[in-house]
């Protein structure tokens, strides 16, 4: 049996226009294509889990720079999302999400942490076996 909705080849849900929405989950809904920039606009979101959906051809660019602004947010769940790289490489900007306490990717294809990433301090990086991330160094 499935997990959550089905949606076979759907963009990602316009939630922008729910701008005091506080939790989102869409672990395993088959969202398809990038983040969408314009969720950053959701500063009282506290919880969001995307893991287990489809970023397509450029994981790379997972984080979108807007999500910066989320800054209510305290738990982000990206497992399962076809990472790759140094997808994290935002969480190294100390305004980026700065109430983010714990950060879920495991099953992705991560190549390093950030230096600087609040992974050494406030934030509880959960990555999992699968997941290839160590802390670069200096």
């Amino acid at each position: 049996m499935q997990k959550g909705l089905r949606f076979w080849d759907a963009a990602w849900p316009n939630l922008e226009v729910l701008p005091s929405l506080l939790e989102v989950s869409l672990e395993g809904c088959q969202f398809s294509g990038p983040l969408p920039s314009a969720w950053g606009g959701l500063t009282s979101l506290t919880f969001l889990d995307v893991s287990g959906n489809s970023l397509g051809g450029n994981g790379a660019a997972a984080l979108p720079a807007a999500w910066g602004g989320m800054a209510a947010l305290q738990e982000l769940r990206v497992g399962k999302l076809g990472l790759t790289g140094d997808a994290l490489a935002p969480l190294a900007a100390a305004a980026y999400m700065p109430g983010l306490m714990k950060l879920k990717a495991a099953d992705n294809q991560l190549t390093g942490l950030p230096a600087g990433a609040r992974g050494c301090a406030a934030c509880r990086l959960l990555l999992g076996a699968r997941t290839a991330a160590q802390p670069a160094s200096h």
